[in-house]
């Protein structure tokens, strides 16, 4: 496949052009709010269905909560990716969602959304005009309840109209609604119209002022219900604002590539070699509140001194492992000696105990003094603490040591092993194995060594009988030895011969 990183902007114009042609009749929306997320594409056909998009630079951190608000909006779902994201896309989404990859100019359907049966039409409802829910309840000869909130058209629609019928009305009002009501500009892609890239992330909230005037009653509008309109739209338009983080933007300005394990997946704490020297002086300086300091050089032609280069807080010799800290003894201020540290053990004392890994005893002469032992120790886990939280607040901080650690460890991936194909010659029937049970014999049967890492009572003697079994059946190996203590011996036998009564 092309290496070449496909943007939103780009993904979305080929995607309108894709779903033009597919489609002879079809209104197409952008951005639209479905309860506590943004949908990035709606289209309505004689269906809603809903387009999740995420370009080459977006991560999978907000599809938990998007996936929750597609399945209860949409007949069909579509998530469209990028090339980078295609071999990991499945894992993420419900095996009804369909998927899409874009390349280019080229659309390739990986998989065919299903029908979601998780719908609520209720949900679907409230996102129509209340003229359009009046227009629903003379369609289906419902009572106008000319004077009630959209909240209970929606319940009383809902009630008395079936669910597959509602779906088909929704969708043609949403295919016939009319901005021109509200005198406001439509920025919908329609069929009829000439295919056009239209993507609306920054303008005036025109579409939440819309959808608030359609609910209210224009004969009697004052100049403080239009300001309250305004005033909710732009709230409105906040909210969407917040929920629809462009991660796309913030990449290209930054010119930097996603990594294949991203900070969420990485542990930090002090004295890890993924995290640099400089950040834990950025740390010193901004939490512990230690001053930089610089050598200073004379100019004997001036007669000046003039500030060189800084001292540094923190080194690393690579070699030894070793980390030097400097102790600042000097200074007495809150944060060393009493927030991070004490008196008789400073903070930058307990901060390069912690870099080395070395255990922290305080002695009075010779004698050990376990009191203020313990005081460094607490205020050693304060340490630890403020600095996990600390180190991921920046994306300066999260970039660098995402690089760092995506050098040492991103070629390194966990292998999946299945053994749902392996049939169990021989096995008692009425003892089935999990699938993580048979994935386990499967993964014996292709390494040289296996550690079975499950929790007690997870089966791990079935497994190693198994796999001792298809073992000998395919030949890999003649005889298996089995260690166990001498208290169990019997209890393995038992086991042996429930499993492979034969």
């Amino acid at each position: 496949m092309n290496a070449l990183k496909m943007q939103d902007k780009e993904i979305r114009r080929i995607l309108i052009e894709y779903l033009g042609i597919k489609h002879k009749e079809y209104r197409i929306y952008q951005e639209k709010s479905i309860g506590s997320s943004i949908c990035d594409l709606m289209l309505v056909t004689d269906k809603l269905t809903g387009f999740e998009i995420k370009s080459d630079q977006d991560n999978y951190e907000r599809l938990p909560r998007q996936v929750a608000a597609y399945n209860q909006f949409f007949d069909e779902i579509y998530i469209v990716v990028g090339v980078s994201h295609a071999q990991t896309v499945q894992k993420k989404i419900p095996d009804e969602w369909g998927i899409l990859v874009v390349e280019s100019c080229n659309v390739e359907v990986i998989r065919q959304a299903k029908a979601n049966t998780a719908v609520d039409r209720g949900k679907q409802l409230s996102i129509l005009w209340k003229i359009e829910l009046k227009n629903l309840l003379m369609k289906n000869h419902l009572p106008l309840y000319a004077q009630k909130e959209k909240e209970f058209l929606c319940d009383k629609i809902n009630e008395a109209v079936a669910p597959s019928l509602l779906g088909t009305q929704i969708a043609e009002e949403l295919m016939a609604r009319d901005y021109s009501v509200f005198d406001a500009e439509d920025f919908t892609i329609k069929s009829s119209d000439e295919m056009r890239e239209r993507i609306s992330e920054a303008f005036f909230p025109t579409a939440e002022m819309v959808d608030r005037l359609s609910e209210e009653d224009l004969t009697s509008f004052t100049l403080d219900k239009w300001m309250a309109i305004y005033k909710k739209a732009v709230e409105r338009r906040a909210l969407k604002e917040e929920l629809f983080e462009n991660a796309e933007q913030e990449f290209c300005r930054k010119q930097r590539v996603l990594h294949k394990i991203p900070y969420t997946d990485i542990v930090v704490s002090l004295g890890v070699p993924w995290v640099s020297a400089d950040i834990i002086s950025d740390f010193a300086i901004e939490v512990l509140k230690v001053p930089q300091r610089y050598y200073f050089k004379y100019d004997f032609h001036t007669q000046r001194s003039y500030r060189d280069k800084k001292i540094p807080i923190v080194q690393h010799e690579k070699i030894t492992g070793y980390w030097h800290v400097e102790k600042y003894y000097d200074i007495a201020s809150p944060e060393l000696v009493s927030i991070y540290g004490t008196q008789r053990f400073n903070a930058m004392r307990i901060l390069e105990s912690t870099l080395n890994l070395r255990q922290i005893k305080i002695h009075d002469g010779t004698k050990y003094d376990e009191m203020e032992t313990i005081a460094a120790l607490e205020k050693q886990k304060v340490m630890q603490n403020a600095f996990k939280k600390w180190v991921w607040k920046d994306e300066k901080r999260r970039f660098e040591i995402e690089e760092a650690y995506n050098a040492l460890f991103g070629e390194y991936e966990v292998t999946e092993y299945d053994g749902s194909e392996i049939v169990f010659a021989g096995m008692n029937p009425d003892i089935p194995l999990f699938d993580y049970q048979k994935n386990a014999v499967q993964k014996i049967i292709s390494t040289p060594n296996t550690l079975l890492s499950f929790d007690v009572g997870a089966g791990k003697t079935y497994i190693m009988i198994a796999a001792a079994m298809e073992m000998r059946k395919s030949g890999l190996s003649r005889k298996n030895m089995f260690v166990v203590p001498n208290n169990i011996v019997g209890q393995w036998e038992r086991m042996f011969e429930e499993l492979y009564p034969g």
